[in-house]
């Protein structure tokens, strides 16, 4: 489950539990603690198969704009896909949905999607139709950058 924590002015933050999970095309473990202290990340956790491929191919298309920021970009899917993608995308496989479950992201929704700040803490959060992914991608980025501008030590 999410967790919350004060921070300075009294500010409550929820922070993203942390997870890790197989690569879909290597089988390789990541944990999303390795992205903390280095770098945000923009989260799609995908609990409906049938979108799976679109959004896929849909993140694919925003991975440029988000390295370019220095985010992270990774898709959490419940099965496998049949599309490729490029590389650099991290698509991981979360068979059991623990990970939809501790991050609260309803199962009749077709994509929930996250932006950690590169301590962890979320930044942005909303739910959305597959369809609608390209209108949510501005605003997950524009909410990353605004987090990696702020200096939560001095209540900026």
């Amino acid at each position: 489950m999410m967790c919350r924590l004060k921070t300075v002015g009294d500010n409550e933050e929820i922070i993203a539990p942390p997870f890790t999970l197989p690569e879909v095309h290597t089988g390789q473990s990541v944990s999303i603690a390795a992205f903390r202290q280095n770098q945000p990340v923009g989260l799609l956790l995908v609990p409906d198969a049938a979108a799976a491929d679109f959004v896929v191919q849909h993140t694919s298309g925003w991975l440029d704009l988000f390295r370019e920021s220095r985010c992270a970009l990774i898709v959490v899917l419940r099965r496998p896909i049949t599309v490729d993608y490029p590389e650099p995308l991290l698509v991981l496989i979360d068979n059991s949905g623990s990970v939809l479950e501790r991050y609260e992201c309803p199962v009749d929704t077709a994509v929930c999607v996250y932006g950690l700040d590169r301590f962890g803490a979320v930044v942005y959060r909303a739910t959305c139709t597959a369809e609608d992914l390209p209108a949510a991608f501005p605003r997950l980025l524009d909410a990353i950058e605004l987090s990696e501008m702020q200096c939560p030590e001095c209540g900026v």
